[in-house]
């Protein structure tokens, strides 16, 4: 055999080993090993119906959580001023996070509910609604008063139970797993001082789980903390998943994330690891402005005064 035709073949077989070798090791399969999201999902983590007081107030006196849902998976639905309306685009989830604080409640005060009418405070607010605008005004004025003020007035827990279930068996009836993801929410509506501590908490859920529990409330504390403490309650009865989302820190006069905790002691590594449990997520923008940064940290960020509130509350 001539040295130049033995010196081919060992190259075949030289090559013919690395390829068997790099087949070996090196996966022709592009998706081997990753194991991280790659699908990007649109929705809506916060959005009102007419149980929340202050949608009530803007007009949406009847679209309630199954209206909102449909409306999220495209259908075109009849909006409040009786204009037919329809989304560009649905939705692939939706969290309807109206107020936990006197949810539905103005609803029930308006068409004088039997449940509502049972408690002193409740027969007060009906009669004063069934006076006309004025009246319901005036109701929505104490609403605000007791956010502001951590009062609370004495309403049906029958009736906060059946609107809580109501909220669950709307997003049962909506859900459609693998197309449209409809989340069971509320507000924690936190205002200390008329600083903004609002979460919007979703569960992972539906109401075989969800109707275990009733929205834990800025009636019952002020204090997130407390809020934490309710989630992981949930879990633990339920076995089911739940997490918040601190929402409009813009509007919070720095406290969303203040240097102590709300008793104000020193700030912990066990806060921390709470804190990151129960709330993995905030919200960095909305319509009502931006928390993330301020031109004073950024000012070659353009979209760092975006509806900036300078003077806290």
């Amino acid at each position: 055999m001539s040295s130049i035709r033995a010196l081919g073949l060992l190259l075949i077989a030289l090559t013919t080993a690395n390829s068997i070798g790099a087949a070996e090791t090196v996966p022709y399969s592009p998706y081997v090993g990753r194991d991280f999201p790659v699908n990007v999902y649109w929705g809506d983590t916060h959005l009102h119906t007419s149980l929340s007081f202050d949608a009530y107030g803007d007009g949406n006196t009847t679209k309630g959580p199954d209206y909102a849902y449909r409306f999220a998976r495209g259908e075109q639905v009849e909006g409040h001023d009786g204009v037919p309306v329809r989304i560009s685009r649905p939705l692939d989830f939706l969290v309807i996070a109206d107020h936990g604080e006197y949810m539905g409640v103005v609803q029930g005060v308006a068409r004088a509910d039997e449940e509502v009418l049972a408690t002193a405070d409740g027969k007060r607010w009906s009669e004063m609604a069934s006076k006309g605008e004025d009246g319901l005004l005036e109701v929505f004025g104490e609403m605000v008063n007791d956010g502001a003020t951590a009062s609370h007035r004495d309403i049906s827990k029958n009736f906060t139970r059946s609107v809580w279930q109501d909220v669950g068996k709307a997003a049962d009836q909506n859900n459609d797993p693998g197309r449209f993801t409809a989340f069971v929410g509320y507000e924690y509506s936190s205002l200390p001082g008329g600083d903004n501590l609002h979460r919007v908490v979703i569960f992972r859920d539906g109401s075989d789980k969800t109707n275990h529990v009733l929205p834990f409330t800025l009636f019952d504390s002020e204090n997130p903390e407390r809020l934490w403490d309710y989630m992981r309650g949930y879990e633990e009865k339920t076995g089911g998943r739940v997490m918040g989302i601190p929402h409009n820190g813009n509007l919070s006069a720095g406290n969303m994330f203040a240097l102590v905790d709300r008793d104000g002691n020193a700030l912990t590594p066990d806060y921390a690891r709470r804190r990151m449990r129960w709330e993995p997520l905030v919200e960095t923008t909305q319509i009502k402005g931006d928390s993330e940064t301020h031109p004073a940290i950024s000012p070659d960020d353009e979209f760092a005064d975006f509806e900036t509130w300078d003077l806290g509350n």
